[in-house]
């Protein structure tokens, strides 16, 4: 790694940090968007909860009941309850209200938990079956809830979408773990995510070796609560900007993105994590250069010669695949410049040109901070300071 390179100081610059607060309520979630969300969450869950409870032959087949007596303990005589767990970007806080509806929406994750007989699962045919039978079971009792609801259902490969209008969706992912294990997911209410309601979430983190996600090709191994844990490590290391910045980042991709850029949010939340982590960064108070100096980290990490982006879970590069690698670097090495112009100049132009028009049109009052020179190209680097590392989480 190398840094990012700082050829002098302007006379002046301007703090724009009331802006981006402004900008931040602009595109979160309006009391009203949460309460959509958890109101539908509730009607779903419902729905999911009386099918299992009640194993009507509406929804269950004689094969599906076959196939579940030998996944499910005491599967005739005893109520099947599944847990649920909020994850994604609604638990995490750094949803987004859609730049572009409806090509981008926003959405809430909530993940559906069964409690299955491991026993000799590799061997076990059933076994294997019970992910399409539980999540055709689960599609035809959410499709009749979205056809009273006027909502569109739609499979994915690895979730089910319940689309709720124009602007928003809930996937339901479905998962199953030992049953003796799920004992040790506990849910506690998180009201600190949202001013509305309450939030459910195995926050209590105890790992587990078998959470599996049901796909089209069958049993997927995935815990999401691993990406849970550590964002939630993230909020307590990084403070309250690596939430902030991870929204300002996701706008200006969808700013920039209409349709999907391959820059995932997770892999935005791990740049970011990343950059802040260097030895060689060091917080500044005017959010604008301290994105700023980020956002030049994380363009490092993508380059040819980049250190990468590693994912959360496994320390793997996350941006292997990138097939337009090198339009990402080139708007994010656009956004460092409108970053560093608009604090020299005192102009929001630069900014609005970035994150959209959402973003405050006003003017701002110089700072006492000085910015730093405007980087322009990608090897714009100090070549003899190296940078350490990043630290492991």
């Amino acid at each position: 790694m190398k840094y990012c390179k700082n050829e002098g100081f302007m006379n002046k610059d301007y703090d724009f940090n009331e802006s981006f607060n402004k900008f931040r309520k602009k595109i979160s979630l309006s009391d009203e968007d949460k309460k959509n969300f958890l109101e539908s969450r509730e009607l779903i869950r419902k729905t999911i909860r009386k099918t299992f409870n009640e194993k009507t032959e509406n929804y269950f087949s004689l094969d599906d009941l076959k196939i579940l007596t030998h996944v499910f303990f005491e599967f005739e005589r005893s109520d099947i309850k599944p847990k649920f767990m909020t994850q994604g970007s609604f638990a995490y806080n750094t949803i987004n209200t859609p730049e572009n509806p409806p090509v981008q929406q926003m959405d809430l994750d909530d993940g559906i938990y069964f409690p299955l007989k491991y026993i000799e699962k590799a061997s076990n045919g059933n076994f294997s079956q019970a992910a399409q039978t539980i999540r055709n079971i689960v599609y035809r009792c959410v499709n009749d809830l979205c056809r009273d609801m006027n909502w569109n259902l739609e499979k994915k490969s690895k979730c089910l979408r319940v689309t709720l209008d124009t602007s928003s969706h809930i996937d339901l992912p479905i998962y199953s773990a030992p049953e003796k294990e799920m004992k040790k997911i506990t849910k506690t209410s998180l009201n600190s995510i949202m001013s509305t309601g309450s939030i459910d979430k195995f926050f209590a983190y105890e790992k587990l070796d078998d959470i599996l996600l049901a796909t089209d090709d069958g049993w997927l191994k995935s815990d999401p609560r691993v990406i849970q844990q550590w964002v939630e490590d993230n909020k307590q290391k990084r403070g309250r900007n690596f939430i902030h910045y991870s929204k300002y980042i996701k706008n200006w991709r969808d700013c920039q993105w209409k349709k999907d850029s391959g820059f995932s949010s997770i892999m935005v939340m791990a740049g970011i994590s990343q950059a802040m982590s260097e030895y060689s960064y060091s917080e500044n108070d005017n959010t604008a250069l301290d994105l700023s100096s980020i956002v030049c980290m994380i363009k490092m990490y993508l380059d040819v010669n980049g250190d990468g982006i590693l994912s959360p879970d496994n320390q793997e590069r996350m941006d292997s695949e990138l097939s337009n690698r090198n339009e990402i670097i080139k708007q994010l090495n656009k956004l460092s410049i409108n970053l560093n112009e608009s604090v020299s100049a005192g102009s929001s132009d630069f900014l609005t040109e970035s994150f959209g028009s959402r973003f405050p049109s006003e003017s701002v009052k110089p700072s006492k901070e000085a910015a730093p020179a405007i980087i322009t190209n990608l090897n714009d680097f100090e070549s003899d300071i190296p940078v350490m590392p990043a630290k492991k989480i």
